[in-house]
């Protein structure tokens, strides 16, 4: 286990902003930048003296100190990980079973259609009407309860959770709703 100390906290910081320096402009480069702000913000929980003790994850480098229900805490633990690998972990694992709606490197769910004249609170992304091309068939989809599930961290993507869907604009062009089979 590596243990968590001022000096590892400064040389985790130091190596990320180096990185951060050097990365093009994009999605990945933000996700650095919150990641250094959040050690950051929270350096004085990493080094705090207090059980469960604080580790950098085996799997990304990131310090984590594991507060978390027993349900989450034990497995990451034993793995050594942090709560995101954990999660993305788990999530890649759903997705080999069963694919993802994935879109510009973000995973989404479909949630149950509203039925006709149903009060539509608690949509997501309020209700919105979203047009979803499946890449492999073509299969075009229209829902109004997408939800987002997060920017999925470039490892992952490496790992295959890849775009599985196009979003469709309506607007920029044709859009034959005629071709359009339901939901997933």
């Amino acid at each position: 286990m590596s243990q968590v100390t001022e000096r590892t906290i400064d040389d985790w910081l130091a190596e990320k902003r180096a990185v951060f320096a050097n990365m093009p402009e994009g999605r990945q480069k933000v996700l650095v930048s919150r990641d250094i702000d959040h050690v950051h913000r929270n350096r004085s929980f990493y080094l705090s003296q207090s059980e469960p003790a604080a580790y950098f994850c085996k799997e990304c480098g990131k310090p984590e100190r594991p507060t978390y229900v027993a349900e989450f805490q034990v497995p990451m633990v034993e793995k050594q990980i942090c709560f995101a690998c954990e999660l993305w972990n788990q999530r890649l694992n759903e997705h080999k079973v069963k694919p993802s709606v994935i879109f510009n490197g973000v995973l989404y769910s479909i949630g149950p259609e509203p039925k006709k004249g149903e009060r539509c609170d608690g949509l997501g992304f309020g209700g919105a009407t979203w047009y979803l091309k499946h890449l492999a068939s073509g299969r075009l989809i229209v829902t109004s309860n997408l939800w987002c599930g997060g920017d999925i961290p470039q490892e992952f993507i490496d790992k295959g959770m890849h775009d599985t869907y196009q979003s469709l604009n309506p607007l920029e062009g044709k859009l034959e709703l005629s071709l359009v089979e339901g939901k997933l």
